[in-house]
């Protein structure tokens, strides 16, 4: 079975909150999908949300059924981290402990 996710097109007309719900109704139906999982935390890290791309990384890590998927979960959130703790040091000019 071949699912096509494109939330970019409805993103890109101004849509997020129909991506999210396309993206959630994905994720319903097919638990698991580690495209559907990375396509809503790309939706909420685009929305400026990051409380909830921490809440979906964590559950996302939780969640896993293998120690494959939580390593590669664990690599993705340890990755927006680093990233958005750098952003954070450069533009409020201090130091953020995680």
């Amino acid at each position: 079975m071949y699912v096509y996710i494109c939330d970019a097109d409805l993103w890109c007309a101004g849509c997020s909150d129909a991506a999210l719900s396309v993206i959630s109704n994905l994720e319903k139906a097919i638990p698991g999908l580690i495209m559907a999982a990375m396509r809503h935390v790309s939706i909420e890290r685009r929305r400026g949300n990051s409380d909830a791309v921490d809440v979906q990384y964590k559950k996302y890590i939780e969640e896993a059924d293998s120690v494959d998927v939580c390593s590669f979960y664990s690599i993705k959130y340890a990755r927006y981290l680093t990233k958005v703790s750098f952003v954070l040091v450069n533009n409020n000019n201090k130091v953020i402990c995680i």
